[in-house]
Formats: structure tokens, sequence, C-alpha cells
């Protein structure tokens, strides 16, 4: 049975449709971990420690997501669509395939909003489904300390997101960027700044963002 969402027919169980501590951490049907870099994956050694500390990462980002204000959140989000009316509610991605733009992914329960564009050929829908079905590395599921760290859009699951906004768009690095900024941090599950990255991972990493997990939490 297969449930439709935004147009899109979801075939995976319920459970698996929604992020958990269970599902967090991807392994293969043969229990073997991903891995991006080579510098986690030499060392199987320091596999446990990681495993520890993207868990605590989940928890203390799910308690920070929890203590975040539903009414504040909610007029942050309508301050957004004020400032960048082009940015037009999606029902049906189905629509946007093969369409060129910036998008908005909004994870009400989570009080969370995510930012992209999509410069290639597939287009909106592609992009969004890519978010909604890769798995996140091993190495990739924290940006550093556990206490800092912004959890992945990919982390999240399709029904996670329960709002979309899209603006078709040939030119979307800077209408991206804007958005990233418009977004207030404590609601952003952007790691990084937008708009056009020219230095790639590296310049990613230099203009990494994080927040503390902690200060809302009291641990």
């Amino acid at each position: 049975m297969s449930r439709m969402h935004f147009g899109i027919a979801m075939r995976l169980p319920l459970r698996d449709l929604r992020l958990s501590k269970r599902n967090l951490i991807y392994r293969t049907g043969r229990g073997r971990y991903l891995f991006k870099d080579a510098w986690l994956r030499a060392d199987r050694k320091l596999w446990p420690e990681h495993r520890r500390r993207c868990l605590l990462n989940y928890d203390l980002s799910m308690a920070y997501f929890r203590q975040l204000s539903l009414d504040e959140f909610a007029a942050a989000l309508d301050r957004v669509l004020a400032t960048f009316p082009q940015m037009e509610p999606v029902d049906d991605l189905r629509l946007y395939d093969g369409v060129q733009g910036v998008y908005m992914m909004v994870l009400d329960k989570h009080r969370q909003v995510y930012v992209g564009k999509a410069c290639g050929k597939h287009g909106i829908k592609h992009r969004i489904l890519r978010h909604w079905r890769n798995a996140v590395p091993f190495d990739r599921l924290l940006s550093g300390e556990p206490e800092e760290s912004i959890m992945p859009i990919d982390a999240f699951r399709a029904l996670d997101t329960t709002r979309i906004y899209a603006c078709a768009t040939s030119d979307a690095g800077p209408l991206e960027q804007a958005l990233v900024e418009a977004v207030p941090l404590a609601f952003s599950l952007n790691r990084t700044k937008g708009g056009a990255l020219a230095g790639g991972l590296h310049e990613a990493i230099q203009h990494r963002r994080t927040r503390d997990l902690l200060a809302r939490t009291g641990e």
C-alpha cells in the first residue's frame, strides 16, 4: 500500500517515512555503514564513539526543537513568506519536474525550515525527492560537535516535510542566499550559507553554521 505525499507515492512502511532515533544512522542490508570520506572509514576503532556522538546530537536536537515556540516559528515563517511573495505553496511536486528554482521545505513538528535550490535539468521535484530518499553517510551526520551541529536535512524523512514552497527561476543563487539569511537560525536546518559556493565543500566548511543546542535544553 502506498501513501500520496505532495503528489508522490510513498511506498515505504510508515515507520520509515519519519525520522526516528532508530533510523537515524543508516546501515546497508549487510549491516555496513555508508561513508563519504576516508578519515572515519579507515579507523574502525572510532566508530562506536562517533555513533555515540551522532545519537547525542539527535537527542539534543529533538529536545531543542521541542523548546522552540510554535507561535514564534509561525510568525517568523509568515514574515519570510511576506518578504518573498514569489515563494508559492506546492501541493503537487510533479508540477515541478524539470523546473529550476528555489524551494523551502517546512518541518512543522520540529519548527524547522530548509532552503535549497535546484539548478540541474531534473529540477525541484528531483531535488526534494533526493532529500527524502538519500541516506546520510555516517561521517556526514555531524557538522562539528554534537552540542552545536545542525542535523542534515537528508536525515529527515518524507513525512517530516509538512509544507513546501517554491519559486521557478533560472538564477536561483541570490534568492536562495537571501532566504537562508531571512530564516532565523533557531528555525533553520541549513548548515552553510546559501548561494553559489565556488569553493565546494571547502567553502561550505568555511561558512559552517552552528547553534547552541544546550542553550534552550538546559543540559
